[in-house]
């Protein structure tokens, strides 16, 4: 028989459901806002990130514009000139503001960063650079296939019309046939995987190194005539435009005696023809005879320049905390004639 005892029992049981489906709730929608709290926080920790990142690129910027009279540009004053009392960690390295602080930073010839500004005139230009420069800034891993592949993709007439390398009818798009108008177009061309343009983890110890790298690290598309700054260009961007032998004696004397790219009072640089080949000339350069003096004055005169035009800024906006940053690549162009002094070539965020 239903008794009354039973009937209160059973609302008893009925009204701790229903509060624990409240306390569930109430459980879910606190995570939830917390939740909330926490992406709103780091989107505001973010965004402040990015507008540190902005202010190193304008002082950048700034320093770029005010680099007029300088004869050269070297891997440690690239684009600008310090102070005689100015150490270029100050400036570019973990300046401090009230939400966080950011830092200008430049890979140095080991691949790592340093507070500074990188020119693209230490690149290979992609526009500009013949198949045997292409195979031997990547010997083995640069096909003559490949080279004519990248050749043929910026329109370069040395590719027969009837070359396979002019062929994408297996791809859903068709051949450009034109300069390159960006870094990554590049994996565009036939037979260009990442691995290609990345770099790859040849030996499998988790991590690119620097012998594994690929193309991106050493190309560019930018700068006039597609010329290479002897004083800041890589040892394997020196030996594909022809130093072979001789790059890693000038990429030696560029550092001095300390083997340092700081600016040290040993740290060397090259202002015109002549003072390469002298060094080359020399004991310390290798001593090379007169029939390597004409081919490289031929390499000189055609493929060398002393103080760049595009330069690569990289500014990283970090938070108070360290647990967020923002990084921001701006690829400027100093311009001599009228009008606005940096035009903005590429822009990049991550």
């Amino acid at each position: 028989m239903w008794t009354k005892r039973n009937e209160s029992g059973t609302i008893l049981i009925m009204t701790l459901w229903i509060l624990a489906i409240l306390i569930l709730l109430a459980v879910g929608i606190g995570f939830r806002a917390s939740l909330d709290l926490k992406l709103t926080g780091y989107k505001i920790d973010e965004l402040k990130c990015r507008l540190l990142a902005e202010a190193g690129i304008v002082l950048a910027k700034s320093r770029l514009l005010e680099d007029g009279t300088a004869e050269i540009d070297t891997l440690y004053e690239c684009g600008f000139t310090l102070d005689e009392e100015e150490e270029i960690s100050e400036i570019f390295e973990d300046i401090e503001l009230k939400e966080g602080s950011f830092s200008i930073l430049a890979f140095d010839e080991e691949d790592l960063f340093r507070p500074g500004i990188a020119d693209e005139e230490r690149r290979l230009n992609l526009n500009f650079a013949t198949k045997e420069m292409l195979i031997d800034l990547f010997p083995g891993r640069i096909t003559e296939a490949l080279a004519e592949n990248i050749l043929a993709w910026r329109g370069d007439t040395s590719i027969p019309e009837h070359s396979s390398a002019r062929d994408y009818s297996e791809l859903p798009y068709e051949l450009k046939g034109e300069p390159f108008e960006s870094l990554e177009e590049i994996l565009l061309v036939k037979d260009i995987g990442p691995e290609v343009f990345y770099g790859e983890d040849l030996d499998e110890d988790g991590k690119v190194d620097l012998d594994e790298k690929g193309l991106k690290d050493y190309v560019t598309v930018w700068g006039e005539g597609g010329k290479v700054n002897i004083n800041t260009a890589t040892q394997r961007t020196l030996e594909a435009i022809g130093f072979s032998d001789s790059a890693d004696v000038l990429v030696a004397y560029r550092k001095g005696d300390d083997m340092s790219i700081e600016d040290t009072e040993d740290n060397r640089y090259f202002i015109k023809k002549e003072d390469v080949l002298n060094f080359l000339q020399s004991a310390e350069g290798g001593g090379i005879g007169a029939e390597e003096v004409a081919r490289f004055t031929t390499i000189l005169d055609n493929h060398i320049i002393y103080k760049s035009q595009v330069f690569r800024i990289i500014s990283e906006g970090l938070s108070t905390d360290g647990k967020v940053r923002k990084t921001l690549t701006a690829i400027y162009q100093k311009q001599d004639d009228s009008g606005e002094r940096l035009k903005l070539l590429s822009f990049h965020e991550n």
